[in-house]
Parts: structure tokens; sequence; C-alpha cells
């Protein structure tokens, strides 16, 4: 008697459990250290497919092992317990060293936006995660980036010329974040924050606070962006003999 292994019959391969009896539904394969399921009607091997077995779904994958880990299904790319194979939902993920976030269906979310536990967040082309706020300060920094060059005009808001304020308005808006128009209206798009502790994105300030008269925006190890005087043009530039009175986080 033929027992814990496969054999041929008919052009088919089938396994026999060790017992003897051929594989039927949830089978445990030890010469592959991992879980089938056999076709109750035709014994055959199920692959890339779900099925459900003790009351549990499970997926099944190309080579009909049990999924377990990142595995890409008829549904998309999907995240299964190692422990119990069973399907995470509504879970941010480490994978490999990237967070990945799986919806309430169980699906990888890509090219969006979501929530989670009360705060926003962006999965990119990939799936990888990252903190909505974050995304957006970097859509706002190459976009400023993109406008170095361009010359400075008293009143312009782009996108051929800008003034302090207009640059900053009009690098937010392209990310979809809504700015005042003035200095000094922006002085109060956000939260004030110690120059000691700046990220990338916060809005900088020459003057006194409610009267303003030049705006930047920090791009991080100790620059900003700025278009700064007539005759000149957006530039990167250090705070280096120039040091902002105060900054502002909008995001």
């Amino acid at each position: 008697m033929v027992t814990n292994d496969f054999r041929q019959a008919n052009g088919y391969w089938y396994y026999f459990t060790n017992n003897g009896s051929i594989a039927n539904g949830l089978t445990w394969i030890p010469q592959r250290h991992t879980w089938n399921f056999y076709d109750s009607s035709d014994h055959q091997l199920v692959t890339n497919d779900f099925r459900q077995a003790n009351g549990y779904w499970y997926y099944f994958t190309n080579n009909g092992s049990i999924a377990s880990g990142l595995v890409h299904t008829s549904r998309g790319w999907q995240y299964y317990d190692s422990g119990n194979y069973q399907i995470h939902k509504n879970e941010i993920i480490n994978v490999n060293g990237q967070n990945r976030y799986f919806n309430h269906s169980g699906n990888e979310v890509v090219n969006a936006t979501f929530s989670f536990n009360g705060q926003d967040y962006y999965a990119d082309g990939n799936g990888f995660v990252s903190n909505r706020a974050d995304n957006t300060v970097k859509k706002i920094v190459n976009v400023l980036y993109s406008e170095i060059g361009k010359p400075y005009v008293w009143g312009a808001t782009g996108p051929y010329a800008f003034d302090c304020s207009g640059l900053v308005q009009y690098a937010y808006a392209q990310a979809g974040v809504s700015l005042p128009r003035v200095t000094y209206q922006q002085e109060n798009a956000g939260f004030a924050v110690s120059l000691s502790n700046l990220k990338s994105g916060d809005l900088l300030f020459w003057g006194a606070r409610g009267n303003s008269y030049h705006v930047a925006v920090y791009i991080g190890n100790w620059q900003m962006i700025e278009a700064p005087y007539p005759g000149a043009s957006v530039h990167v530039a250090s705070l280096n003999g120039w040091t902002p009175n105060f900054a502002v986080r909008v995001l």
C-alpha cells in the first residue's frame, strides 16, 4: 500500500495519505512541508484558487502550497499569516523593510490615500506606505525644485514668475494644500515650531510676527528654497548668515 506519496494513474497525479487513502480536502504533505488542497470530486490538486476547510478560507498558490506571507492572488496582492494561514485585513504590515497596507477585504492598496487608526497615509504605485503629510511635503519640495531659475516679480503667483509668498502658495497648491496669498496671512496657516526642530516643508519667516516681510520653504540640511528679491531668481539658499525669525509647520 502506498502511503504519504504521489502516484500517477490515467495521466493524473494523486496523493495518498498516511493511511493510504487518496487525498481529499486539506491535506498535510510532509515531503513539501506544506498544506495542499485536493478537490473532493476528482482528487486533483487545487492551484491558484481559494478553498474553505474547517470553516476557514485559504488560498493555494500556483504550486498548490497554502498561501503564507505576501502572495499575488486573482484579487491582487494579499498577505497571509505564516501561523494560521489566514488573510490579514485592515493592517499595515512591514514586508521586507517596506510598510504595505491591506484593506478591509485583504487587498493591498496602491496609488491611493487611506486612513488607519485616525491617521492619513499614502500608498504609492508599489504599495509602499508613507505618512500622507510626508508624501505631500515631498511633492511640495519637488515642485519648488522645478521652479528654480524662474524670476522674482513682485505680486507674481506663477507659473512663470513669483514673489516670495506667491511661490510658497503655488508649491503647496500643486500638492493639494491651500494657503493664503500673502506672507503675514501664511503665518497663521499652521503652528509655530522651533528653529532647532525644523522639518522639510516648514515655512520660514523674516520680520515680526503679524508683520513678516519674507517667507521661504525649508528643505532640510539648513537650506531653503525661496523667491528672494527683484532681479534674482528662485533658488536654493543656506540659512547661514540669514536666519529666519520664526517658523510655521503646515503639515
